[in-house]
């Protein structure tokens, strides 16, 4: 028998916020995370979070309602297909917002896992270092000052 899903725990973890943390749209004051823990039947488990300002109830009820049950007893080595079914389940719920904040601490944890079984870094699990990477900006807190940003 090979390696299954045999339990997934999730938990809320918040923190309010330090100093003026904003945009132009509002004031953050508490930041949330969902943790999420995928057991097997080897002992073996991995962990998974995703952030979220608000909403962190519904992320966690979607995972432990919708999502978990449809991976419990699955093998957590096939990342990829475990993904696109959940993919396609979650369509009538749309596929952006909490539901895919929610699968993505559940994917998370399972490329975790997946490198647990591995014995290996997930960074060579999926092909190594590279020397060169491009970068971009996305984003941001309008509200820090230039030093603020920098030291960030």
């Amino acid at each position: 028998m090979g390696v299954k899903i045999t339990d997934i725990d999730v938990y809320l973890v918040e923190s309010r916020v330090k100093g003026n943390f904003s945009d132009s749209t509002r004031n953050v004051e508490t930041i949330g995370f969902v943790v999420v823990d995928v057991k097997t039947n080897n002992g073996l488990h991995g962990v998974g979070i995703t952030y979220h300002e608000v909403g962190g109830e519904a992320i966690a009820e979607f995972i432990n309602k919708a999502v978990a049950p449809k991976l419990i007893g699955r093998n957590p080595m096939e990342t990829e297909v475990l993904w696109n079914e959940i993919f396609h389940y979650m369509r009538g719920v749309g596929r952006k917002g909490l539901a895919f904040c929610a699968y993505s601490a559940v994917d998370i944890a399972l490329w975790d896992l997946k490198g647990k079984i591995f014995e290996m870094p997930l960074y060579q699990l999926l092909g190594g270092t590279k020397r060169d990477i491009p970068i971009y900006a996305s984003g941001g807190w309008t509200s820090y000052s230039l030093d603020e940003l920098v030291e960030e």
